[in-house]
């Protein structure tokens, strides 16, 4: 039990971050639930293959592929610049993405929950 003032607020400061994040993880877990339900719909040989970077250059691993994913990236911008097809992928419930391009998708907007 908390005794002194600050220690109290403390307390109920961590209540409130704590449904906070509960809900932001459920709704993360249900946006990626949905995209997995989309993506079995399709067929296998339909899908994107998705690769994970090892150590390359970013202008070389840009162009070596279709599209680019990120949260708040300079690689969201370096791919806009090269013409290529960005997304964001900050779950709902996140913060809102602070780069001012237009060009880019954000899976929030994409998802509905």
């Amino acid at each position: 039990m908390a005794i002194t003032k600050s220690a109290k607020k403390a307390i109920r400061n961590s209540a409130r971050k704590r449904v906070f994040n509960l809900r932001r993880m459920a709704d993360t877990k249900n946006a990626v639930k949905e995209i997995k339900k989309l993506t079995l719909d399709k067929k296998k040989n339909e899908l994107p293959s998705i690769q994970r970077s090892h150590h390359k250059i970013l202008i070389d691993e840009i162009a070596e592929h279709d599209w680019v994913v990120g949260c708040e990236s300079i690689a969201l911008v370096v791919a806009i610049l090269m013409g290529k097809e960005v997304f964001s992928c900050i779950p709902p419930n996140g913060k809102e993405c602070v780069l001012p391009h237009q060009e880019i998708k954000h899976f929030r907007n994409l998802v509905e929950l």
